[in-house]
């Protein structure tokens, strides 16, 4: 919210119309209509902005990919010139599932057509170098520019473009996913009721048999 104060230069105009409203009530209204820009005061605080207002003025980011399949987000890649030369016209699509943010790094998974994934990519916020480990467990690292399509990918992540995926609180085999690094085991929660204590402690001399005839 705006807070809109008068300027003390009108301090002494508001006691003259105040004076003068008995005489002319029309007089005091034209000079509060005539009141421009310029004769007022404008004050914004933090307080009183809303996202809405805090955005007024900035661009609105747009995602990268070109197509969305689930939880899956599909990028061209460029032809090379070779690839041309081979008979290659149509370009390839790279499709990479957000795996979320955490340890201060987006981590982005890329998944091959049979839906196994053959590289894992993470990158800090802002995003400098990439690195990346593959199916064999073998690491590299790329210079980070968003106008490649693992940079593109990123620059998404950073955006807010990408939902990520196990979603926080999504339920897999009885676990209730909590946020982080969805192959950390701690960071599942079984459903599963706990066992009892005592249950698992009991022992014949814990109970009590009856027979009875």
């Amino acid at each position: 919210m705006a807070r809109v104060m008068f300027s003390a230069a009108l301090l002494p105009l508001a006691g003259i119309l105040s004076a003068c409203s008995g005489a002319s009530g029309s007089t005091g209204n034209m000079a509060v209509e005539n009141l421009t820009a310029e004769n007022l005061v404008v004050e914004n605080t933090s307080d009183n902005l809303t996202p809405s207002d805090a955005q007024i003025g900035q661009p609105v980011p747009t995602h990268r990919y070109n197509y969305r399949e689930g939880e899956l987000y599909g990028y061209l890649g460029a032809v090379s010139e070779d690839q041309k030369k081979a008979g290659v016209a149509t370009p390839s699509v790279v499709m990479f599932r957000y795996a979320g943010y955490w340890g201060g790094e987006n981590h982005l998974d890329l998944v091959a057509d049979q839906g196994n994934v053959v590289e894992r990519a993470e990158c800090a916020v802002p995003c400098v170098a990439i690195k990346r480990t593959f199916a064999d467990g073998s690491v590299d690292r790329v210079g980070y520019t968003p106008d490649s399509v693992i940079g593109s990918a990123f620059l998404d992540a950073m955006n807010g473009q990408l939902e990520r995926s196990p979603a926080i609180g999504s339920v897999n085999n009885g676990y209730r996913f909590k946020g982080g690094d969805p192959d950390d085991p701690s960071n599942w929660r079984s459903l599963l009721p706990p066992a009892s204590p005592q249950a698992d402690n009991l022992t014949a001399e814990n109970l009590v048999v009856e027979n009875t005839d």
